[in-house]
């Protein structure tokens, strides 16, 4: 890549474009000659679960000049609380899966969608994440047994990207104990993860709140 980089640059005799390309970890310390205007930095997906973006942000930051830009500047989290079909072919789903947007599977919605957290990449600083009480409102009797996850890009203040068919596509996470709920229930959820992490360290557990 770095190769093919330098190529295209060199071809476009732009004297912009004459500054050297690094190739390393952007995880591993930087040293630099010079501050860093913009970084962009597409290592997006649902909930920041898996992919590096926040731990490249905040290591890359100190090297920032003062009013840099970060593309994309955060990321908007969201939760609904869904009735799935965890059935198949005579086996159990366990484990968390994303949905493709003509997926003829789609959960049911039992509850309102909620913002559950704002991941700003110009600030964060803790790659763990604990969110112990979220509460979301029912509006449709059922079982609910799992929850679905999506998230927004906001590239700044004015641009947002939401999930497509490949970029950050709709999670659905089983969890341990399902519940009944029926319209107008008040579901507690509490969440615990890890940015850049795996899905198998993804917790979530719900509770029916007294009505």
């Amino acid at each position: 890549m770095r190769r093919i980089a330098t190529e295209n640059f060199d071809r476009e005799n732009n004297p912009a474009l004459k500054t050297p390309i690094i190739a390393t970890d952007a995880n591993q310390h930087l040293d630099l000659e010079e501050p860093i205007d913009v970084l962009l930095c597409e290592l997006l997906s649902t909930w920041l679960v898996t992919e590096q973006q926040a731990s490249v942000c905040r290591n890359v930051r100190p090297q920032l000049a003062p009013g840099a830009r970060i593309i994309p500047a955060r990321m908007k989290n969201y939760l609904t609380g869904v009735q799935a079909n965890l059935d198949y072919f005579g086996a159990t789903i366990r484990h968390p899966y994303y949905l493709r947007e003509l997926d003829n599977s789609r959960p049911a919605k039992l509850s309102e969608t909620i913002l559950t957290h704002v991941t700003d990449f110009g600030s964060v600083e803790d790659m763990d994440v604990s969110l112990p009480a979220l509460q979301i409102r029912c509006h449709t009797a059922g079982r609910l047994n799992a929850v679905m996850l999506e998230s927004d890009a906001e590239l700044d203040d004015a641009h947002l990207v939401d999930a497509g068919q490949t970029l950050f596509l709709p999670h659905v996470v089983p969890l341990p104990r399902p519940v009944d709920v029926r319209v107008g229930s008040v579901v507690s959820i509490a969440i615990n993860y890890s940015y850049g992490g795996d899905w198998t360290e993804f917790s979530a557990i719900a509770k029916v709140e007294e009505e």
